[in-house]
């Protein structure tokens, strides 16, 4: 296993045990719908504004489920679903983010 994966592996332990039990759930969420996104779009943009632009339209959506719900009564489980693809698309775009390394 590559150092930097151990280091993340503690990362990960030293989090959850800092979260609630309902935080931990949340992030169960965002994984399980990383993996789906994955699945369905496996390419991620390379140019940074259209990357950007994936992330803000779903906050966009995620702001249009909420104020349905708000205002018409829509269900608000819509916008949970909303906030987890923010948060899916939010990861994908800082996994994918151009790293300048040093040579």
């Amino acid at each position: 296993m590559a150092p930097h994966h151990a280091l993340s592996r503690q990362l990960v332990h030293d989090l959850l045990d800092m979260l609630s039990p309902d935080e931990v759930v949340a992030v169960g969420l965002v994984m399980n719908e990383l993996i789906a996104a994955k699945r369905a779009y496996p390419e991620w943009p390379t140019d940074l504004v259209y990357g950007a632009a994936v992330v803000a339209e779903e906050a966009g959506e995620l702001v249009q489920a909420t104020l349905n719900a708000h205002y018409k009564g829509t269900r608000r489980d819509l916008a949970k679903k909303e906030a987890e693809q923010t948060a899916v698309t939010a990861i994908r775009f800082i996994a994918n983010f151009p790293v300048d390394l040093p040579l």
